[in-house]
């Protein structure tokens, strides 16, 4: 569309000189003022070619920003075109440019993001991890000291974190329920004895020995936000958001159970998501391994497919990418 009668070129000639000459920065701010409001679909813009708007045989389709490719076949009296995303087109009412035809949508219906993580896998990380002697022997209710022990040799672990220790079949939080001192375990509440019913694999502790050089992060609580229903959850570490490595490095407990990267939970920059609901007055500790993740392969891209409804249908590839290992495949 051409604009006419632009206020911003004749602006500057309209002030009186005494505002020129004591304040001559003054042209400067209406005159780009005016041009900010005669861009096309601004106020003075509009007023200026409101003839021009309701003219039919004339669309400026530079105002049509995004793009997007098919990903199924569109006959001629498809009424449905399913593309590979939608995240820069309008949600309702929309307009679209098929060659040189425009056409009017309704609605565009986005399909949920798929993230592909580098390439390694939870059993790849915990190859790293090995099992210490099991005290449950030892417990009578009284003792809460006993030795980190590996073939009969002491370990000493950097960090409470640097261990997962379960307790009846409870996994605790390292740093709360348990300290160390050098090659000892320090339980705040002293174990109860071992009784007939309870089985030998009910205690274990595990070193991440792997990563005895790396730090573990402690990450804020966000125990408190659990309800309505919420299964996605902003993390942050001393208050500014954080992004973890891999969710494979992510050490989840949440009400005495260590959960499972990528089948309980998945990272989406500084957003966990559950594949469930967490409970109101339940107890989630999050720690975050720091340490270098063995790279192979790049280049891989995905899509979801939904229907109609907005539920998914499945999850296609893109592309394949490169020099992928089949040990350390991407996640999705």
């Amino acid at each position: 569309m051409t604009t006419t009668n632009k206020v911003s070129q004749v602006v500057s000639k309209q002030l009186p000189q005494f505002v020129e000459d004591n304040h001559p920065l003054l042209n400067k701010l209406l005159e780009y003022y005016y041009k900010s409001q005669e861009k096309t679909g601004y106020g003075q813009n509009i007023l200026n070619d409101f003839l021009q708007y309701l003219n039919i045989d004339k669309l400026n389709i530079d105002i049509l920003d995004g793009a997007t490719k098919l990903v199924q076949d569109a006959a001629v009296d498809s009424t449905t075109l399913t593309v590979e995303n939608v995240d820069s087109f309008l949600d309702k009412n929309g307009s679209i440019l098929i060659n040189n035809e425009v056409i009017f949508y309704e609605k565009a219906v986005p399909s949920p993001s798929v993230a592909l993580s580098p390439g390694i896998s939870y059993d790849q990380v915990k190859i790293k991890w090995i099992g210490l002697s099991n005290p449950i022997n030892d417990f009578d209710g009284v003792k809460n000291s006993f030795p980190l022990l590996s073939q009969n040799s002491p370990v000493s672990p950097p960090s409470p974190q640097h261990l997962i220790v379960k307790l009846y079949n409870k996994v605790l939080i390292g740093g709360v329920d348990y300290t160390l001192d050098n090659n000892n375990i320090n339980f705040t509440t002293p174990p109860r004895a071992k009784t007939v019913s309870d089985g030998f694999e009910s205690t274990n502790i595990t070193y991440l020995k792997g990563f005895s050089e790396d730090s573990i992060l402690a990450l804020d609580d966000i125990s408190n936000n659990f309800g309505d229903n919420r299964t996605s959850f902003n993390v942050n570490r001393g208050g500014v958001p954080y992004r973890a490595v891999v969710d494979e490095y992510i050490i989840a407990i949440y009400d005495g159970n260590l959960l499972t990267p990528k089948t309980d939970f998945t990272f989406d920059e500084t957003t966990i998501s559950f594949n469930f609901i967490p409970l109101v007055g339940r107890k989630l500790a999050l720690f975050s391994i720091e340490a270098p993740i063995p790279s192979f392969g790049s280049g891989a891209v995905g899509f979801s497919r939904v229907n109609e409804a907005g539920a998914v249908t499945g999850i296609e590839i893109s592309k394949t990418g490169s020099d992928y290992r089949f040990e350390y495949a991407p996640k999705v």
